[in-house]
Formats: structure tokens, C-alpha cells, sequence
């Protein structure tokens, strides 16, 4: 049966990977599943059964997967999703101050975020993306230089981003598992951080850390009075990874999902 989930609201996806396997003998498993669960467990008994649930509360993992005494946690993404991490701008700046981010580039991660000329939301004009990228033109080439020149910075970024999330103490993803029941490539924590590291990411011009592009959650530009949810939203960062997809096929050197029956 499946456990933890009856008022939960669950992401359709995540519930065809969990009948997939919950409750099965490994026998009874797919191919393509059979090869993810060797991945993760090594040596699996074919009369086995695993055990899957989701992850209660808001926490980087979706489901956890167990077998015998050992337990997996996977964070799930599907389709052309590239927004991999989301939350409140300020604490996000705090973790890059704690990880020794320059004053300065703080302010413009600020500045570049609400969008406004001000660092807290306050101006009265909010301006569109590519009006902040000429005001901010010059301060957002020297963040990246600053963000981008520190393997610290970007490895604790896409930990946060990717593994560990925002809420301590927190169960942390081991996984990174891109597709559905019938194909999709599982990505560890150690192959995505040794990808990571064996990049340079000097090109993207937008405000980024590593991979990971960000946006606001809101940026509403113009004159128009925000309603109560959306002014909500402008105080969310939203991190972006583009071509997420194709990096986690390069981080696990395969030229393709892994697929079965």
C-alpha cells in the first residue's frame, strides 16, 4: 500500500513513479525501474520488495525510496521544468553573505530582483527585464565575475538549489531523478557537484551563479497596484537551470535516458 499520501497533494508524476514500484517484488518492477534501484541499492534479491512514499513537509526530496534497512531520497522534475529552486530573496542573500558574497553584490542581487531601483521593493516604478539589465548593466558583470570565480560559492549554491533547501534540519535529496515511470535519468549529488566543477560558466550574461540563472518569481513591471498574492510572489527568488536536462545526461555520461520496458 501506499503510505503518507492520502492528504497529500501529489504531483501526478511522482505518483506513477511510486505505483510503479511500491509494494512490488523487484521481478515485478520494469527494466528501466529495476536499473534505477541497482543504481541506487546495488545487489537487490528479485523476490524483494521496495517500500515508496512521499516526502512529507516542504523539503527538497519528493519521495523516499527503502529497501531492507536503507533509505533514498529523490527530488523529481519531468518535462522542460528548469526552475529547480524557489525562495524568500532576503534569505537567500543572507546565505550568500554567510558564504563571504561581497556587500556589494548583494545589493545588486537586490537591486537586479525587485526590479525598482530600490532593494527592498519600495520604488514606484518596476522596470522589465531588459530595462534592469541597462540600468544594472555594469554591477551585474561584476557580480558574476565575483559569483562565478568561487567553485565555493557555486557548489554551496546548487547544494542549497538542488539537494539541501532552505529548512534545517531537513532531509536532504540524494537524487536528482529527471523523467517518468518509463524513462529518465537519475543523477546523484556526486555526479551533478563533479560536473559542476569541471565547468566554467563565464558566458551567460544574466545575473547567475554557476548554472543557475535568477529570476524573480514576480517581477510585474509597470505602474499597476499589486494585489496581496503577488506582492508575495516579488519577494520570491526563483533559480533557473538551463538545459538542466542535457547537463544531468553529460554529469551521468550517458548519451541518453536510461530506458526499459
Amino acid at each position: 500500500m501506499l503510505t503518507k499520501i492520502e492528504n497529500e497533494k501529489i504531483n501526478a508524476n511522482e505518483l506513477k513513479i511510486i505505483q510503479a514500484i511500491n509494494g512490488k517484488k523487484f521481478n515485478e518492477i520494469s527494466m528501466h525501474m529495476q536499473k534505477i534501484l541497482l543504481t541506487m541499492f546495488g545487489n537487490i534479491d528479485s523476490n524483494d520488495e521496495q517500500s515508496t512514499e512521499i516526502v512529507m513537509g516542504f523539503k527538497k526530496p519528493d519521495i523516499q525510496v527503502k529497501y531492507k534497512n536503507v533509505t533514498k531520497y529523490i527530488s523529481i522534475k519531468g518535462g522542460n521544468n528548469e526552475n529547480v529552486h524557489k525562495e524568500e530573496v532576503k534569505t537567500f542573500v543572507l546565505f550568500l553573505r554567510n558564504l563571504g558574497v561581497s556587500i556589494k553584490t548583494q545589493q545588486t542581487i537586490l537591486y537586479y530582483h525587485y526590479s525598482d531601483r530600490t532593494m527592498d521593493g519600495s520604488g514606484k516604478i518596476r522596470y522589465t527585464f531588459s530595462e534592469m539589465m541597462k540600468i544594472l548593466g555594469k554591477r551585474i558583470k561584476e557580480a558574476n565575475e565575483e559569483l562565478n570565480n568561487s567553485k565555493f560559492i557555486i557548489e554551496n549554491s546548487v547544494t542549497r538549489a538542488l539537494f539541501d533547501g532552505v529548512i534545517q534540519p531537513i532531509v536532504k535529496a540524494d537524487y536528482i531523478y529527471h523523467g517518468d515511470e518509463k524513462a529518465g535519468i537519475l543523477c546523484s549529488r556526486e555526479e551533478i557537484l563533479n560536473y559542476i566543477n569541471k565547468n566554467a560558466y563565464y558566458a551567460e550574461t544574466r545575473l547567475h551563479i554557476g548554472p543557475l540563472v535568477f529570476f524573480p518569481h514576480g517581477r510585474y513591471p509597470g505602474l499597476k497596484p499589486l494585489n496581496e498574492i503577488q506582492k508575495k510572489r516579488r519577494e520570491k527568488v526563483g533559480l533557473k537551470w538551463l538545459n538542466f536536462r542535457h547537463d544531468l545526461i553529460m554529469a551521468t555520461k550517458k548519451k541518453s535516458p536510461v530506458k526499459g520496458n
